[in-house]
């Protein structure tokens, strides 16, 4: 039987989503899924059984499956993502205040909103 997958190594630490990262380990033959914060990475590829590229799907743990089982690796990766300019709004204020930013009716996610627009 097939012997279990280990992770010793990836590179880089940091990346953004949609980067390759490079995995050094073993066992990484026949692998069915690599998976990062639990998110199933769109492509991988095998380059040796030691040495696997995969497409980062976001920022975590790294989880490679094969038929000899799974490894996780002991670090978690990186995305450092940040959004494209103009996509981050910024509240300044205290929306949890009892004074005139609410009348007692509703519910905090209705508050939120009302306040998130008169910003």
């Amino acid at each position: 039987p097939q012997q279990p997958p280990t992770i010793t190594d990836f590179s880089p630490k940091t990346t953004t989503t949609g980067a390759y990262v490079t995995v050094t380990g073993t066992n990484f033959i026949n692998t069915t899924s690599v998976k990062v914060g639990g998110l199933l990475s769109s492509s991988f590829t095998e380059e040796s059984s030691t040495k696997l590229r995969f497409v980062a799907p976001g920022p975590g743990y790294i989880t490679i499956s094969t038929p000899g089982g799974s490894a996780t690796s002991t670090s978690q990766l990186s995305t450092g993502d940040v959004p494209p300019s103009g996509t981050w709004n910024h509240y300044y204020g205290n929306f949890h205040c009892h004074t005139s930013y609410s009348d007692g009716s509703g519910t905090p996610d209705s508050r939120f909103s009302k306040m998130k627009a008169l910003a």
